[in-house]
């Protein structure tokens, strides 16, 4: 081989050469932290988040939490479709990252509501879209793994493929906190659960789904709320979470963003928080359903039938007679079926508890949604009274953080039957007969699941005074009684079935300045007030702000407390 030939082949073997490290180096230039403005990813016992998420410091709880401890669990993880929790405050989850411009719709919407959120990620889009992921992180939200376990993906396997992902958020991008983990496209399969159970990773799911696969076609925003939001929806909960998937829309890229922004300022009333912000409100969090052992020795299972046992009737009658306290129209046999003439007159009539310390008791029947208690539990506290709350339970599980926080606030929570069932029946305006065996029977396990249902709930807490915020006091619907459903009532355990001095049928009420004006004509020392925190009574808030205001203003020096103040 001539001199010539050997030069060109060395300088051909010389170009490849040069062409693949320089190839090299560009790949690694392109993924080294110092030039994808994340920093070294040296991993310390104190990281410092390179995320600009500001409500996280890392400490050795969230190291901890963050760490790859294997924790085995027999049983699969439960998906969370919202926190137990009373902190004001509400999740919004996404999954998928769509379009660039759909993603910015998004993140602008969160930034013009001060909102957080989560952000699943699959280990492909981690990957793929780094810029994507850039800018959720440089936006101040967190993110949680995605993951989709295929029909041969073993429990150890989706387990390494959790950790590997949780692993590239820390290091890459400071998830320095509670990592949750997702369902990718579905809900979550027996392995997922199983494999985060294991490896101490909590599942979450939703509350809400805001874009179903129903509402992909349409372009409209109102549209897309209103089939998804019924009106009897009410505001978001406490710890809901409500989740967004990007990429669905066929039609817009710019329809997300309007609808998060629409939900935010139309269905909460309170700021939306990232799921790992809620995790961190640690002395707002319960568990539910509370465990037997964790619920107050005088609360636990104290309502069950065979309490008046051995009992004779005018024995029982006694127990009634010093229990039930009555109404101004619940005067007369008609209105009291089972009784005698003598039992009836000798009944409480006046709905009154006298008293030297001016006490007056406010009290509210049925059940509502947030934005309706809140406000009421505003007041409340602004005035600095206190009330009693009887619960109707039946829609109670589906929002048991609200009953918490009624609870939490220093009210007194007495029951009002599971299903709204009367203590008599009544056949006209003036005249009501006695339940059937049947009802009774009925009702006797009516009141035992109300109960039940509020004690794995606020069983553990107490009042100021250090009683039981969950008391044995009963409000029997419609204020309707008979002897038989009275009996059962206390055959049950309840100490006091009450009624009132005024029912203010404020569920009716034309304005706030009418029922405000038959508050200051009703209220007296001892009174009790018979109201309701049921969406229906939409002036009720509004009226007692400005009948306690006037009270303030004029010196009628009320005492507002709850029932638990004065009767055991």
């Amino acid at each position: 081989m001539s001199y010539e030939k050997r030069k060109q082949l060395l300088l051909s073997v010389l170009y490849v050469l040069l062409i693949a490290l320089f190839t090299g180096l560009g790949l690694w230039f392109r993924g080294h932290p110092l030039f994808t403005g994340q920093g070294l990813r040296t991993k310390t016992e104190s990281p410092e988040p390179v995320s600009t998420y500001e409500p996280y410091v890392v400490t050795a709880n969230s190291a901890a939490a963050a760490s790859n401890t294997v924790v085995t669990s027999a049983e699969p993880a439960v998906a969370m479709p919202r926190f137990y929790t009373t902190a004001r405050a509400a999740v919004f989850t996404f999954s998928g990252l769509g379009s660039e411009e759909e993603l910015q719709g998004v993140l602008e919407a969160l930034h013009s509501t001060g909102s957080h959120a989560t952000f699943f990620v699959t280990a492909e889009e981690l990957e793929s879209r780094p810029e994507q992921i850039e800018e959720i992180c440089r936006a101040g939200h967190s993110f949680g793994v995605a993951v989709a376990p295929t029909e041969s993906s073993d429990e150890s396997q989706v387990l390494e493929q959790i950790r590997a992902e949780a692993e590239i958020l820390r290091s890459r991008y400071g998830a320095y906190y509670e990592i949750f983990v997702r369902q990718a496209y579905t809900s979550g399969s027996t392995t997922l659960l199983r494999a985060a159970a294991a490896g101490g990773f909590r599942v979450l799911s939703e509350l809400k789904e805001a874009v179903p696969e129903r509402v992909s076609r349409l372009t409209d925003a109102d549209e897309v709320h209103a089939a998804v939001f019924q009106e009897n929806d009410g505001m978001l909960q406490r710890g809901e979470i409500v989740h967004f998937q990007l990429g669905l829309f066929q039609h817009s890229d710019t329809l997300l963003g309007e609808l998060v922004e629409k939900v935010v300022r139309e269905k909460s009333c309170y700021p939306i928080v990232s799921a790992d912000e809620m995790a961190e409100m640690t002395e707002y969090l319960y568990d539910y359903p509370l465990a037997e052992q964790q619920i107050l020795p005088a609360v636990r299972d104290q309502i069950h039938p065979g309490r008046l046992e051995g009992m004779t009737e005018d024995e029982i009658y006694e127990v009634i007679r010093k229990g039930y306290i009555g109404i101004n129209w619940v005067v007369s046999t008609q209105f009291l079926p089972g009784f005698t003439d003598w039992q009836a007159e000798r009944l409480d009539k006046k709905g009154v508890i006298e008293n030297d310390e001016n006490y007056v008791f406010l009290t509210f029947d049925d059940w509502g949604t947030d934005g309706t208690v809140d406000k009421l539990l505003e007041v409340l506290s602004r005035h600095g009274a206190t009330a009693t709350f009887f619960v109707r339970t039946e829609y109670v599980p589906y929002n048991p953080n609200l009953l918490r926080a009624i609870a939490e606030e220093g009210h007194t929570i007495g029951s009002h039957t599971h299903k709204h069932l009367q203590l008599s029946n009544q056949i006209n305006d003036v005249s009501f007969a006695e339940i059937t065996e049947e009802q009774r029977q009925v009702l006797e396990e009516d009141v035992v699941i109300c109960y039940d249902t509020m004690q794995h709930i606020i069983g553990d807490l107490t009042d100021a005074e250090g009683k039981p915020s969950l008391s044995l006091l009963f409000r029997q619907p419609t204020l309707a009684v008979g002897k038989k459903g009275l009996t059962t009532v206390f055959d049950c355990g309840f100490t006091h079935a009450i009624a009132g001095f005024y029912t203010s049928s404020d569920y009716n009420a034309s304005s706030a300045e009418y029922l405000a004006t038959e508050l200051k004509v009703h209220v007296r020392s001892g009174a009790i007030i018979v109201m309701h925190f049921s969406d229906t009574a939409k002036y009720t808030a509004e009226a007692l702000d400005m009948f306690l205001t006037e009270c303030e203003n004029t010196g009628r020096d009320f005492k507002f407390v709850g029932l638990n103040k004065v009767l055991s």
